[in-house]
């Protein structure tokens, strides 16, 4: 929720997301409590083919990033032995 207060292009859409954030928690803690187990969405959710691509995607980019400024700690001498 925190994206959304820091977007200022979302204004009057922004809030209303909000809410139903935070509705959509309540509704998960209300189920968690009274049957022990979370929503059947959230429950039987499944990576969809086209989010694993993003989520690996994302997962690359951060190592290679991560070698970058290993990389770059070696090259200054300041990388923890």
């Amino acid at each position: 929720m925190d994206v959304v207060d820091r977007l200022p292009q979302t204004r009057d859409r922004g809030i209303y997301l909000k809410q139903q954030l935070n509705d959509k928690l309540i509704e998960r803690r209300q189920d968690i409590n009274k049957y022990g187990d979370d929503l059947p969405e959230v429950c039987d959710w499944k990576w969809g083919a086209h989010l694993k691509r993003l989520a690996l995607s994302a997962v690359f980019a951060a190592s290679k990033s991560l070698s970058r400024v290993k990389h770059g700690m070696r090259l200054l001498g300041t990388q923890n032995k």
